[in-house]
């Protein structure tokens, strides 16, 4: 007579967290949906990327407006030639100032000066308003 084992409870409940795992890991599906903070900020590089000043302006914040100014924003773009490169999104930092929800958007790049590439990082901070749209508040490049 013949018997057959069956497996545990506990090993079929191990099986499928490995398997779980293994998928997670191995990027199985499609990549999850950008957060709205970030694809705000990366639609805002990507308009300065493509030269459409115009448009990433109407990406700003009425704050990030009367501090920075068209001219000079275009000054800015002219002064840190790796906002017009390609850019890598590395992080977001959720953070709160005075009530107000806003996350910080951090990308590398690099920009080539006389020759040699010069790594950056760029950050981009933007804010829900009241309706709830994400908007540049400030832009830095370190």
């Amino acid at each position: 007579m013949t018997t057959t084992q069956r497996p545990s409870p506990l090993s079929a409940i191990a099986a499928a967290a490995m398997l779980a795992l293994a998928s997670a890991g191995c990027g199985a599906g499609p990549e999850p949906p950008k957060d709205a903070s970030q694809q705000a900020a990366s639609q805002f590089l990507e308009a300065i990327q493509a030269g459409k000043l115009e448009s990433a302006w109407q990406e700003t914040s009425t704050e990030f407006k009367s501090l920075m100014g068209l001219e000079n924003l275009r000054d800015y773009i002219k002064t840190h030639p790796a906002l017009k490169g390609p850019t890598e999104f590395t992080e977001v930092r959720r953070i709160e100032r005075e009530g107000h929800v806003m996350a910080e958007c951090r990308f590398h790049g690099s920009a080539k000066v006389k020759g040699k590439a010069i790594p950056a990082t760029i950050d981009v901070i933007v804010g829900s308003s009241e309706g709830g749209e994400w908007k540049v508040e400030k832009l830095s490049v370190e």
